[in-house]
């Protein structure tokens, strides 16, 4: 009898243990998507926009240092304040 309860412990300990688990995978999943997607996605256009501009200026010829109007120091600086 005693065997059986411990038996039917270990069960309920085990079943616990997953969905603490569980929870804990959806949790994550789901602040990746709302948080995280959103700001890499961000990150990936302002990288790809850069890039475009910094290739313009390398392959114009006529882009010097005092004039280029396809230069990258047209660029918004924008701060965030905050702790990131």
């Amino acid at each position: 009898m005693m065997g059986l309860m411990m038996g039917q412990r270990k069960i309920i300990y085990v079943v616990l243990s997953l969905l603490i688990i569980s929870f804990a995978l959806i949790s994550a999943t789901i602040y990746h998507f709302r948080v995280e997607k959103p700001r890499i996605a961000s990150i990936a256009s302002a990288m790809t926009t850069y890039q475009k501009v910094v290739d313009a200026e390398w392959n114009n010829s006529s882009c010097t240092i005092a004039n280029c109007p396809q230069s990258s120091k047209g660029f918004r600086v924008s701060r965030q304040t905050g702790n990131h």
